[in-house]
């Protein structure tokens, strides 16, 4: 007897109806212009900065001077650049668009009335964020990945290009998180600006946490590293590893944060009413 796969050609058509979306909305176009120039802008400041355009000094010296760069890393500044605050908040964004605007504008709940599994609906829109969060990370370095190859002079070896592109790779596992993080608040809310203001509570929240567990392993109450690692705020940074060291506890953490924040999101759809 034939099967059915659940995941078959209907639900890419789902994903990519989703996509279309995406890329047919402000914030979506917003968020890929500024993917593509944030490493020009990087690009220029660290050229400014190292030419001594930029007139600062640091313990009486010109910052010019303390200052050396290579390719891998002023590609890995671009890296710390795109995942700070501004891309991270659109990401959230344009999340919360998919569930909570379209609760509140009824397309989610047309969505739904359709003959379709509401898990697929739910994995489709997920599916389409981290397409669009992928490009978003191509565009990136697409555009920085070239700049730093040849027109930055400076020891430029294999293993830290490695190191760069790996963090740029954990990179797209931590939008993984935050998109999963973002539809799961997304469905206590029917507003965008409830989303955006669950998610940064909630990191607020993980932050003063994660406070509390460093003064208890100050304290040596308990041993803490590895569950403050856990932690949604630390996990979500796990891309940061490329500088300072892979930490698979963050990793752990990341996997967690998104499966879970996934499967109670799955949950919440299967009780969302359409009447």
């Amino acid at each position: 007897m034939a099967t059915t796969n659940p995941i078959g050609g209907v639900f890419w058509r789902m994903v990519a109806a989703e996509l279309r979306k995406l890329l047919s909305r402000p914030s979506g176009v917003v968020m890929l212009v500024i993917s593509a120039l944030l490493p020009i802008l990087v690009f220029g400041l660290a050229k400014l900065v190292e030419g001594g355009g930029v007139n600062m000094n640091a313990n009486g010296q010109p910052v010019a001077s303390l200052f050396s760069l290579d390719g891998p890393k002023l590609l890995g500044y671009m890296l710390t650049a795109r995942n700070f605050f501004v891309l991270p908040l659109f990401l959230v964004m344009v999340s919360a668009q998919l569930v909570a605007e379209e609760r509140a504008n009824f397309t989610l709940r047309a969505l739904l009335a359709l003959p379709n599994a509401r898990w697929r609906v739910l994995l489709a829109k997920y599916t389409a964020l981290l397409t669009l969060a992928a490009i978003s990370i191509a565009g990136s370095l697409g555009v920085g990945g070239p700049l730093c190859f040849l027109f930055v002079d400076g020891p430029q070896t294999l293993v830290a290009w490695q190191g760069v592109a790996l963090g740029w790779v954990a990179s797209l596992a931590s939008d993984a998180g935050l998109i999963a993080l973002t539809l799961l608040i997304s469905t206590f809310s029917s507003s965008v600006a409830g989303v955006l203001v669950g998610v940064i509570l909630g990191l607020m929240a993980d932050l003063a946490i994660r406070g509390l567990l460093q003064i208890a392993g100050m304290l040596k109450l308990f041993p803490t590293d590895q569950l403050a690692a856990l932690m949604p705020g630390r996990a979500l940074a796990a891309w940061e590893g490329y500088a300072d060291g892979w930490d698979p506890w963050a990793f752990l953490g990341l996997g967690l944060l998104t499966l879970g924040c996934l499967a109670v999101a799955t949950f919440r759809f299967q009780r969302e009413d359409v009447l």
